[in-house]
């Protein structure tokens, strides 16, 4: 019931929620601008996104839930590198720190590890698959549109999925609408098992 006294208190959560959202995607922006400019991003950087995204996140999802996405993102993760690792070890013979060094930057496992808690793991996953097959397609054509000779070029992974991460929920909020916190067809699907 809204009274006199909490009539400004929706405004108030709207405002910060769109705050939070507006800090975040600055925070993504700049991370972007460094990797694409010296493909190499400050460690301040990821401290700025840990602090956007408990900031976005706490104002729209409870926080033991945004504790489990952490946990379960960040299990899935290392699953990932070791995976990636057992690849590259078998086939290469590349132990795990020349895989940091050559093959996948440490800024680029900082960046999921810092955004692992605004998704649940189905969303997460697919977030995940979406951005590299977004990326890939990217640097795919450009790389068909240039020349030959950019055998050694790099990409800026973790600011490619930062720009794209931050499209992603600004269009959301301007209108899809979509709760990336909740899984509403995994939980309704385990709620009918049970």
């Amino acid at each position: 019931m809204i009274t006199t006294k909490n009539w400004w208190k929706p405004f108030r959560t709207n405002a910060m929620q769109l705050l939070s959202l507006i800090l975040l995607t600055a925070v993504f922006a700049a991370m972007a601008v460094r990797d694409f400019r010296f493909r190499a991003i400050e460690g301040y950087y990821y401290l700025l996104l840990a602090a956007a995204v408990v900031f976005y996140a706490v104002l729209r999802a409870p926080a033991d839930l945004l504790v489990s996405n952490m946990l379960i993102n960040g299990c899935l993760l290392l699953l990932l590198m070791a995976t990636l690792w057992g690849y590259f070890k078998v086939r290469k013979g590349i132990s795990l720190r020349e895989i940091f060094s050559t093959k996948l930057g440490m800024g680029d496992l900082l960046f999921w590890l810092g955004t692992a808690p605004l998704f649940t793991p189905v969303n997460f996953i697919s977030w995940m698959i979406g951005s590299f097959l977004v990326i890939l397609v990217v640097y795919g054509a450009v790389h068909l549109a240039g020349s030959r000779n950019q055998l050694g070029v790099t990409i800026p992974l973790a600011g490619m999925q930062a720009l794209l991460l931050g499209l992603l929920l600004l269009a959301n909020q301007l209108g899809f609408h979509y709760n990336f916190f909740e899984e509403p067809l995994l939980l309704t699907a385990l709620y009918l098992s049970l």
